[in-house]
């Protein structure tokens, strides 16, 4: 699964092309708040407001739904086995979230400034905000991606049944299969 997680984060974080519609950041223009520091962490300058989602978005460079606005989530992402027979691909750990402090808890603390003092967000909270937003699972593979690891499975079953009998297996790759990620799969998974 670790070939396919890495092709996962490389399309949505990197690439910006997320599994169904692409979101985009509500141009509104009632105001958006973010700690200074989380603003700089996204490379939006160290202010804590802005016209809109949109425009500190735009500032920060982050592309709406890829969940990469200053890369903390994707830090926190793991292939990890959940029991024996399963593998979960999702986000561990905590990093620097957009609000802080004072606006959570509706008070204002004098020495973190008028926004409040910045705070860790678990990854997975902030994944699953992305889910709740906008319906993208960030971790979902794309057609192709989950057309190279069905490849990749039918070809260790195809290997054990010719073993099996005695038989040389067929081999190749099923056309219109993504060759790279298919390649990755299997050096890391297939047993000859």
């Amino acid at each position: 699964m670790v070939p396919l997680a890495l092709a996962v984060k490389q399309r949505v974080q990197q690439q910006g092309k997320v599994v169904g519609t692409q979101p985009t950041y509500s141009p509104t223009t009632g105001g958006y708040k973010v700690t200074p520091e989380y603003a700089s962490a996204a490379g939006a300058g160290d202010g804590h407001w802005w016209k809109s989602s949109l425009a500190f978005h735009e500032a920060a460079g982050a592309k709406a739904g890829t969940g990469s606005v200053t890369g903390g989530m994707w830090r926190g992402f793991q292939v990890r086995t959940y029991g024996q027979n399963a593998v979960v691909i999702d986000f561990a750990g905590s990093s620097l979230g957009r609000e802080g402090v004072a606006r959570i808890s509706g008070t204002m603390d004098k020495k973190a400034g008028k926004n409040g003092k910045a705070i860790k967000m678990l990854n997975s909270d902030k994944a699953g905000s992305i889910w709740a937003g906008w319906g993208i699972n960030v971790t979902q593979p794309s057609d192709d991606e989950q057309d190279a690891l069905t490849a990749a499975v039918l070809t260790q079953a195809q290997i054990a049944v010719s073993v099996a009998f005695g038989v040389r297996p067929e081999g190749g790759v099923p056309p219109g299969v993504n060759q790279q990620l298919y390649d990755a799969i299997t050096r890391a998974w297939v047993v000859k």
